[in-house]
């Protein structure tokens, strides 16, 4: 702009334009919505956070403004099988679809940007918008530029939140070892070691979405039972990213197997609780006949808990205490070392101690079955 001489006025058209865009600024912001995306991690408790939305998703929006969408296709008002945004009105929520579709279609950077613009059309017409998948942890913690690119693109016209839930490493790798990583036929030693660089280091996270997209507010939430409003993820969710000041009821839903029926059915001969053709057990039935069986931890599980907690403390507590100081999560540390624990242990150690006492013959039949792990 060039400068003026003392006593010199501004011409009417300068101040007029500015007035002008003041009042753009001003209306742009009256028209800004809040997007909030409930992005997991994995076995952080999403399952029960999205149930209780589900059962509430008719009060929060009719009370509270603020309308649930959800990836999904095949429904009545489209017969394809294009993958699409839309209101949630009953049935599943989980809005993994959009991220699997992503994943199949080679993380092409079109799909992203067709289903970040139907995000923002509902933005542009309701003023909270909310959607929730565990799978949505995938591009934040792969950093995948052209997905953070296109959401870096949305919060410059919506406000984005992004609810980003992280267990303590070690928990983490146990709970996904439980989950599905028991399948992927690897020592348990393998698997921990390979799993300590896939998106567990939480403050690189942090760091890559702030630097890629640094519009969006990325906040991460420590899941730990003392560091979570009213102790449970449910709770802290609808506290701190709905802004509603309710007491939730505890809700457990797709709980883990316990370890110990894990090493069983990791062991077991193949067609007596594992299908290798289609590499799937009964879950669900399995969690059905064990609910409400409580097993005592054993010395073994004791030891192999302590030594994948101090192989973490030592991976991951250096990052983990930059991102208690950032975040200011009062607690001393995010893993604890591991007291109690003798010098000479070591990872491998997993491998025998993730695995039943109970021999192969007795393995394949119910009355061993019954007998190993204490079962």
């Amino acid at each position: 702009m060039p400068l003026r001489r003392p006593g010199e006025r501004r011409p009417w058209h300068a101040w007029f334009n500015e007035r002008h865009q003041f009042d753009d600024n001003i209306e742009h912001q009256a028209h800004m919505a809040t997007i909030i995306i409930h992005a997991g991690m994995a076995k952080t408790g999403s399952s029960s956070v999205q149930r209780w939305i589900a059962l509430n998703a008719d009060r929060l929006r009719d009370e509270r403004g603020i309308h649930t969408v959800v990836a999904t296709n095949q429904t009545q008002g489209n017969p394809t099988k294009r993958v699409h945004m839309e209101p949630f009105r009953s049935g599943r929520l989980n809005s993994g679809l959009f991220v699997y579709s992503w994943i199949a279609q080679g993380r092409a950077p079109e799909f992203v940007r067709r289903m970040i613009d139907e995000l923002s059309g509902f933005a542009d017409t309701y003023p909270t918008v909310l959607i929730t998948a565990e799978a949505l942890a995938i591009p934040f913690s792969e950093l995948d530029e052209a997905f953070l690119s296109a959401l870096d693109g949305l919060a410059c016209r919506h406000e984005v939140r992004v609810a980003y839930y992280v267990r303590p490493q070690h928990s983490a790798i146990e709970a996904m070892w439980r989950q599905d990583g028991c399948r992927e036929g690897k020592d348990p030693s393998t698997y921990a070691a390979e799993q300590s660089d896939r998106g567990m280091h939480y403050l690189r996270t942090l760091d890559g979405v702030r630097r890629s997209a640094p519009h969006v507010r990325f906040e991460i939430r420590p899941f730990r039972a003392d560091l979570l409003a009213g102790g449970g993820p449910v709770e802290d969710f609808v506290r701190t990213f709905l802004s509603l000041d309710e007491t939730c009821p505890e809700i457990y839903e797709n709980a883990g197997l316990p370890l110990e029926l894990l090493n069983v059915l990791r062991r077991a001969p193949e067609g007596v609780f594992w299908d290798k053709a289609t590499e799937k057990y009964p879950r669900r039935e399995l969690k059905a006949a064990f609910a409400g069986l409580t097993i005592p931890e054993s010395p073994r599980i004791q030891r192999s808990r302590l030594i994948l907690r101090q192989y973490c403390h030592e991976v991951f507590e250096p990052e983990n205490q930059e991102l208690i100081r950032r975040l200011g999560w009062n607690t001393a540390n995010f893993i604890p070392p591991a007291e109690g624990l003798d010098r000479g242990w070591s990872l491998f150690e997993l491998d025998t101690l993730w695995a039943p006492e109970a021999s192969d013959a007795e393995l394949g039949s119910s009355d061993g079955f019954a007998r190993c792990e204490g079962a």
